[in-house]
């Protein structure tokens, strides 16, 4: 890579992190506040114990001043000016606070060596709640990887279930479905991708109906497109309101199949759904199978979403 290359690279990066160039995998990040939206993903981070984490950030801040101790302030500095910086990018993906881990362990430490010696019967209980709960965290999550793959298991059902030659829409940006697995491929379908990320106008609601007029079944991977589009009714009203009739079956497609996984522990499961969308997408997506049951011509498809559209103008 030359150096023209390199900077166009990096100056692209800079630009979407500060969202001067908005692109599809950062629409999520429109309407989100700045280090709130942060400090609520480091829940999904680090479990429980980011409780602790903050109460002793605030201590250590608190004794630093105090006792002006120089080599606090310097370990302090490195995360609050971190956070303070990177927290306000626009672009919010929870791994850009993975450096903060460290210090919030830290932090949190501090917090419960604090409460030992303020009581020492408090402490203990704080620290066994603590070890307890980050071991469950844990191993919550870590079930996510003993189950197969969302994706892998809905391709077996749909290599079983949808006929040969079917027409399968997917979604544009999202993993397309069904996977190659072992002799089955792909090209069983036809399969076409629905791009839904051009603006809302008359040309997308010929695209659409017409899309959907056509296809015999819909797959959608993940999240990553319904989860943004149906928070932004302003600036996508078409595509907002076709996710919430496609889910609600008004469209003539009917939801046959679902495939979860979330952390789970003692039979009991931690949704993560609010959770920022690259935390679930990657490894542990919700793909759902949408099957074209009333074949509703473009003209009605068309006429429908357009009549919502309207009623909410």
């Amino acid at each position: 890579m030359d150096f023209d290359e390199f900077f166009n690279s990096t100056n692209y990066e800079y630009k979407v992190v500060k969202g001067i160039l908005r692109v599809p995998y950062t629409l999520q990040f429109e309407k989100t506040f700045p280090y709130l939206f942060q400090i609520e993903n480091l829940v999904w981070q680090m479990g429980p114990i980011f409780i602790f984490s903050l109460v002793g950030w605030v201590f250590l801040l608190r004794t630093a001043f105090r006792k002006k101790d120089k080599k606090l302030f310097l370990l302090l500095s490195f995360p609050y000016f971190y956070f303070l910086y990177v927290g306000s990018w626009y672009a919010k993906f929870i791994r850009y606070m993975s450096p903060l881990l460290p210090f919030l362990i830290i932090f949190a430490s501090f917090f419960i060596f604090f409460l030992l010696r303020l009581s020492k019967k408090l402490g203990i209980i704080v620290l066994i709640f603590s070890l307890i709960s980050q071991v469950f965290w844990g191993l919550a999550f870590f079930s996510i990887y003993q189950k197969e793959d969302t994706r892998i298991s809905a391709s077996k059902w749909i290599y079983k279930n949808i006929p040969y030659h079917s027409k399968i829409l997917t979604e544009f940006w999202d993993t397309k479905l069904p996977l190659r697995l072992e002799k089955k491929t792909p090209g069983f379908y036809k399969r076409e991708s629905l791009d839904l990320y051009g603006p809302d106008d008359q040309k997308k609601f010929f695209y659409l109906s017409k899309t959907l007029s056509n296809g015999d079944y819909l797959i959608i991977s993940s999240k990553r497109l319904y989860g943004t589009f149906m928070k932004l009714p302003e600036k996508y009203p078409l595509t907002s309101i076709y996710y919430k009739l496609l889910f609600e079956e008004k469209l003539g497609y009917k939801k046959i199949k679902e495939f979860a996984s979330y952390p789970e522990i003692f039979g009991i499961k931690i949704i993560d759904d609010s959770a920022e969308e690259t935390f679930k997408v990657f490894d542990h997506p919700k793909v759902i199978i949408f099957k074209n049951i009333k074949k509703f011509s473009q003209e009605k498809i068309k006429k429908i979403l357009e009549d919502y559209v309207n009623d909410i103008k």
